[in-house]
């Protein structure tokens, strides 16, 4: 008995080679003081290296009343002329202290999210000039709902690439009879990387904005960057390819799927709400129904679901149950729509013409945000400068991660 235990604790040791550190001495140990399988593996697995969140904000010793002051305009004239000093000079300063990394340009701090845009060309931010004009009531752009943060994604603040170890496979029990030897058997251990990726932001406005403008313009152009930035990063959650940016939940392998005859959604009739409901089903059968779990469709499919009925039979009630906020519920669960929600997918012979449905436990998603959250801005005055015109790049780095593939489903195969 004690040979067949010393036989497995060497094979977890084998297996666990390269993720938890000195296991192979770990196990010797353990086999020579007698030691039992689940106590050698209790051991091992609580030498597997632990992701390190930033415990509180890199700028955490600033008073909050303090980020009142921060203005973004103030900092990029600072910037312009060479000397960004005061308060702003002063955080950016410290970040680079705290990160041991200096920003291309400055480091605007995540928690001086505020925002801000030209004088005279509309277009560019003329509007919000003082002339008795409301910056105050300025019309922000009409953008893409960005909701998986608010559907429950887990927000990681990082200072570093980190590796999150997570088992793969179970080991197995066996029933064996008195004298029968037990089969060996081992866990399987894999690990999730979130490495960081660079979001880049770009805007333009007139220096004649900078030192004309409504106070309010610092809200607004922060605003602005920091929505450009947003809007991309819950895009990506959802389809980033793996190339050049994070993997989003459609392109990690081990994904639920299920599809449709290429059907535009309000064509599917009786089928659409079984086809919905297929998705509960391959993220219940792997045992992952827990959490918050929610829908996520594109606007026209979710106009489908609130003019089909549930069941062909008269007086049933249509799949979408409608709330104010332009939230629902399908079948029980939450349901929201957005279009972040790709209408280029290709399903089968269906080329680049195709949505998609989604469902899932959302805490399942990891959204890392590395330098505390900050990001870099970078001037040039130069390029337009015989435009009277100050560029602004804005970079922050990020990834995404899911924690069990298994988590979601995506309903593919409906026509956009």
């Amino acid at each position: 008995m004690y040979a067949d235990s010393n036989a497995e604790i060497l094979a977890i040791a084998r297996n666990l080679r390269g993720k938890v550190p000195d296991v192979e001495q770990l196990a010797e140990r353990h086999v020579q003081a007698g030691s039992s399988v689940d106590q050698f593996r209790s051991a091992a697995l609580s030498r597997l290296p632990e992701i390190r969140p930033m415990q509180k904000p890199i700028l955490s010793d600033v008073p909050v009343r303090q980020w009142a002051s921060y203005s973004i305009t103030r900092a990029i004239q600072g910037q312009v002329s060479g000397r960004l000093d005061g308060f702003e000079g002063e955080m950016s300063r410290e970040l680079s202290n705290k990160l041991g990394q200096s920003p291309s340009g400055f480091w605007m701090p995540a928690e001086a999210e505020q925002r801000n845009f030209v004088s005279g060309t509309g277009t560019l931010g003329g509007y919000a000039v003082a002339t008795d004009n409301l910056g105050s009531e300025f019309i922000e752009l009409l953008r893409n709902k960005c909701l998986v943060a608010q559907l429950g994604a887990r927000i990681l603040t990082l200072n570093n690439p980190v590796t999150i170890p997570r088992q793969a496979a179970a080991g197995s029990t066996n029933w064996c009879a008195e004298t029968v030897a037990s089969t060996l058997s081992t866990g399987n251990f894999e690990q999730l990387t979130l490495t960081p990726y660079a979001i880049t932001g770009f805007q333009q406005y007139s220096k004649q904005l900078l030192y004309t403008s409504n106070p309010s313009i610092d809200t607004l152009v922060q605003n602005d960057i920091n929505a450009q930035i947003n809007v991309t990063l819950d895009r990506a959650a959802l389809h980033g390819t793996g190339s050049g940016q994070p993997t989003g939940i459609a392109s990690t392998t081990g994904i639920g799927t299920v599809s449709v005859a290429m059907l535009a959604a309000n064509a599917l009739g009786s089928t659409l709400f079984p086809f919905l409901v297929s998705l509960e089903t391959s993220v219940a059968t792997n045992n992952a129904d827990g959490g918050a779990l929610a829908y996520l469709m594109h606007p026209k499919t979710r106009a489908a679901c609130k003019t089909i009925q549930k069941f062909s039979t008269t007086g049933s009630d249509s799949v979408w149950m409608g709330q104010r906020d332009g939230s629902g519920i399908v079948n029980g669960y939450t349901a929201h729509a957005t279009n972040q929600i790709a209408t280029n997918l290709t399903t089968g012979t269906a080329t680049t013409i195709c949505t998609a449905a989604f469902f899932g436990n959302w805490n399942e998603l990891l959204i890392a945000q590395f330098n505390g959250g900050a990001t870099d801005i970078v001037i040039d005055p130069y390029t337009l400068a015989v435009n009277g015109v100050v560029r602004v790049l804005a970079r922050r780095w990020v990834d995404i991660g899911v924690r069990h593939a298994a988590s979601f489903a995506i309903g593919g195969g409906i026509l956009a």
